[in-house]
């Protein structure tokens, strides 16, 4: 085994030695000689420009001569070597020229649409780096395939020995020069071209189905039109056989020929509601408030009344007129729905104010070591209130559960002023029932705390101000705490509904109101208990009243202060918060701010009063 080992290594050694030794031949040496005819440049007269021409990068097919095949051969590329370089590997050499170029077989080529083996031959086209791709490159003929079965049928013949033209790839002889699909400018060409064959398809069937349908309606049409042409000749020879009628009778009859004539002209499917008889016309819930009976095709009677469900009417006229209603609570709810809704949205936002302020208070009053709460806590109670309230009854009644809201749209959006006194009693009622029952909720440790009913507890449901600021000197102060707090209030709020300004989406306006009501707690809330809603101050101080408080501390106290500071300054910086917004930044035509200064004046549009703070009911 060493001794084979041995002589192997002597084998190799003595390989390697002559390699070095000996020479490698040149290219002139081993060159085969091939004439290589280029497109366009087969004639004589072009024999000075191949001579020129350098085909280096190429692919070209050469004959396998060592097989002794007439086929075409392999795929090679060619690069040119001077005659006296060494070379290993093949070279041929082209007679016409007397270039010599090394040939490296091709084993996968980058083809493009014309480009591939054994593709069919197509006419000789000049090469071009732009242009539509012809899908005859991929998709041949039947006159292309018989072109290149001729073609190759004739290069089998060719019996020449080495001298025999192979075929250039891209050559007049054999594949149409194209677009290379391989290259971006390729692909982008292609998909634009297919992106407009299908949209030319598409276009070609939709004018197919738009013809199709366009009989279809006219044949309807045409078929409508003989059914009340066949209603109306059967209507006259029913009243031809009757006997004559009185003179009221004569003008039904009239009236009933009338809407049939104007059936007729128009072609539709309606008929007024006289042509029925009496036992067939249906029972009314309110005259004018359906809208047109009709009857359709099957002799049925149709009508679209507006929903019952509705919070407001469309007929502003006759409100006193009955509905059909499943029962007398719906009708009573129809009338009073958005009042209702007020009402609750109020109470929520009681239950949740005077809910956070109760629990803060009285668990620290009853155990000053365990407060459940503290001064954020109240804030974000009360915001969370206001938008629980606003969720309520944003949809029904535009979720104002504020008074000083409701005045202030009056005044600012045409919010309906008959309206506001039902909406502004729903709000104090609901606020009253709400902390009454929060009351009773609290009324153990309420009663532990402060058996005496004082102030104590009263400020827990209604507001008091600060110590400070209960001398006639200190008062305005007060005064003006509750204007700036509420005017904030209704800047914030106009902004919510203004569309042309950033209102937040649908349904999330609540949300921002308990941001909004957070902020002036936490920041303005101190020295007033910010209560920039009167009906969350008055409501409670009844409720107060009711269940025994006195009447100097809910009342007379600071000079009549329940009156001039949570109901009066709070219209009033409601009022001024408005004026501020309209006069800088609302550019609806609702406000009174942006109305016509004279008869010949452009006029604003109607702005975004549907959207306050919610969605307000149309008026």
């Amino acid at each position: 085994m060493r001794s084979r080992r041995s002589s192997l290594v002597g084998d190799r050694s003595r390989r390697s030695s002559m390699t070095a030794d000996t020479p490698l031949p040149t290219a002139a040496d081993i060159a085969v000689p091939i004439e290589l005819s280029l497109p366009h440049c087969s004639s004589a007269a072009s024999s000075a420009n191949n001579s020129q021409v350098d085909l280096t990068g190429h692919h070209i097919y050469l004959p396998d001569h060592a097989a002794g095949s007439s086929s075409q051969g392999r795929l090679y590329q060619l690069s040119q070597v001077a005659p006296h370089e060494p070379v290993t590997g093949g070279v041929i050499k082209d007679t016409k020229t007397g270039k010599h170029y090394a040939k490296r077989p091709v084993t996968k080529p980058a083809y493009s649409l014309g480009h591939t083996t054994g593709a069919p031959v197509v006419a000789a086209q000049l090469n071009r780096s732009t242009g539509r791709i012809g899908l005859g490159h991929a998709f041949p003929t039947e006159e292309q395939t018989r072109q290149y079965k001729a073609e190759k049928a004739a290069r089998k013949s060719n019996n020449g020995s080495g001298t025999r033209s192979p075929s250039i790839v891209g050559s007049a002889g054999a594949h149409r020069a194209s677009m290379d699909v391989n290259t971006m400018e390729g692909r982008t060409q292609l998909f634009s071209q297919l992106r407009e064959l299908i949209h030319e398809e598409f276009a070609k069937a939709n004018r197919g189905q738009t013809e199709e349908l366009r009989k279809h309606v006219q044949q309807a049409n045409l078929e409508q039109r003989q059914h009340f042409e066949d209603h109306i000749e059967d209507v006259k020879e029913i009243i031809a056989t009757e006997p004559p009628q009185t003179t009221q009778s004569q003008e039904e009859i009239r009236s009933e020929q009338d809407v049939s004539e104007k059936a007729k002209e128009t072609g539709t499917a309606a008929t007024d509601i006289t042509t029925l008889d009496s036992d067939q016309k249906p029972e009314y819930g309110r005259k004018g408030s359906e809208g047109t009976l009709f009857v359709d095709q099957h002799g049925e009677v149709v009508k679209d009344p507006e929903p019952v469900e509705r919070g407001y009417s469309p007929d502003e006229e006759s409100d006193d007129a009955d509905f059909a209603f499943p029962n007398r609570w719906a009708a009573i709810r129809y009338k009073f729905r958005e009042p209702f809704a007020e009402f609750l949205g109020c109470f929520m936002l009681m239950v949740f104010g005077n809910g956070i302020n109760c629990q803060v208070t009285l668990s620290a009053l009853y155990d000053p070591t365990a407060p459940k709460g503290d001064y954020l806590s109240i804030s974000f109670g009360w915001g969370v209130g206001v938008a629980m309230g606003v969720w309520v009854a944003g949809g029904i009644s535009g979720g104002m559960i504020n008074p000083a809201v409701t005045i202030a749209l009056a005044i600012f959006r045409k919010f309906p002023w008959k309206k506001v006194p039902v909406y502004i009693v729903a709000q104090i009622l609901g606020c009253l029932v709400g902390s009454l029952c929060v009351y009773g909720l609290y009324v153990n440790p309420i009663r532990i705390v402060d058996p005496g009913q004082t102030e104590t507890t009263a400020a827990l449901f209604t507001t008091y101000p600060a110590e400070f600021l209960r001398q006639p000197s200190t008062r305005m102060s007060s005064f003006y705490n509750e204007f700036f707090a509420s005017a904030i209030l209704l800047i914030v709020i106009l902004a919510i509904g203004d569309s042309s300004n950033t209102p937040p989406p649908d349904g999330l306006a609540p949300l921002v109101l308990l941001w909004l009501v957070w902020g002036l707690g936490a920041c303005l809330g101190w020295q007033t208990a910010y209560a920039v809603n009167p009906a969350r101050d008055l409501g409670p101080r009844l409720m107060l009243y009711i269940v025994g408080y006195s009447p100097d501390l809910l009342w007379t106290f600071n000079a009549w202060y329940w009156l001039w500071t949570p109901i009066i300054a709070v219209c009033s910086g409601a009022i001024m918060g408005c004026l501020i917004y309209d006069g800088l930044i609302y550019t609806g035509g609702d406000s009174p701010l942006n109305k016509k200064s004279k008869k010949g004046a452009a006029a604003l549009g109607p702005g975004s009063k549907d959207k306050m703070p919610a969605a307000i009911s149309p008026a």
